[in-house]
């Protein structure tokens, strides 16, 4: 069988958009929701929005939950995930979405065409995954130092491993603090790689970049400071001085287990 071109999707200018839906409303075409579909899959949103979508899981009994999906903005999303993550399941990935708001309210439907225009809007929803790459990969690390039972570092084999919440608002911490620094080509993100090949057989055996060696220690430092201080002069002053450009840029303090 003959293969047939894909029609590229059509792009219109924001103004554009508004002058299709003007006509097509001053010909009382009645515009219901499958209808507006159709009639805008031709064509691409002018707009973007970046989303993500929370769990909430409600036990039912019998081994049984009942979830509740809400989507929101993507910062929001985030803000309200990591205040309490213990509440929610971040969302499954989900594709992006062509979304035509429409209306609300009864006789809205009955307006000019030039203001029922102005009230419709299309967008694209793009989901993005709640916890950012950076955050779920020092997670990752702290999990394995807190049940790890290296000499010095993480605690003992049978230990009590961090709740999830603690550690995902250990590691979105502990990766700001290294993203502020500058990462692993900055002065001081080449002095933790440094430190890394320096240090104990042990230690340069489990972790293989600066940047876990900062994430491990960053937990390790807030988990017992003076411990961590007496063992790990270098780091310790390194990780003080990663804090304080943080609080000083944000005129906050962040607070560990000290």
């Amino acid at each position: 069988m003959p293969r047939f071109p894909i029609k590229p999707l059509i792009t219109l200018t924001k103004e554009q958009w508004r002058e299709l839906l003007k006509r097509v409303f001053e010909k009382e075409v009645k515009l219901t929701p499958r209808a507006a579909r159709e009639i805008m899959s031709t064509f691409e949103p002018q707009a973007e929005r970046e989303m993500g979508s929370l769990i909430k899981r409600r036990a039912l009994g019998g081994g049984e939950f009942e979830e509740a999906i809400e989507r929101l903005p993507i910062g929001e999303a985030r803000a309200k995930y990591f205040a309490d993550p213990g509440e929610y399941i971040p969302g499954r990935a989900e594709p992006s979405a062509k979304v035509l708001t429409q209306p609300k309210g009864t006789g809205e439907m009955d307006l000019p065409p030039e203001d029922l225009a102005q009230r419709i809007g299309y967008e694209r929803l793009k989901f993005k995954p709640i916890i950012p790459s950076g955050t779920q990969q020092a997670a990752g690390v702290i999990r394995g130092e807190a049940s790890a039972a290296e000499p010095g570092r993480g605690i003992q084999a049978g230990g009590e491993v961090p709740p999830v919440s603690e550690i995902v608002q250990t590691a979105l911490i502990a990766d700001t603090l290294w993203k502020d620094i500058g990462g692993l080509r900055s002065v001081d993100g080449k002095w933790w790689q440094q430190l890394l090949e320096s240090s104990r057989g042990a230690i340069k055996k489990h972790y293989t970049t600066g940047r876990d060696y900062f994430i491990s220690s960053y937990y390790n430092w807030k988990k017992d400071p003076n411990k961590f201080r007496q063992n790990f002069p270098r780091e310790t002053k390194l990780l003080e001085k990663a804090e304080k450009k943080f609080n000083e840029s944000t005129e906050g303090t962040l607070t560990g287990a000290e």
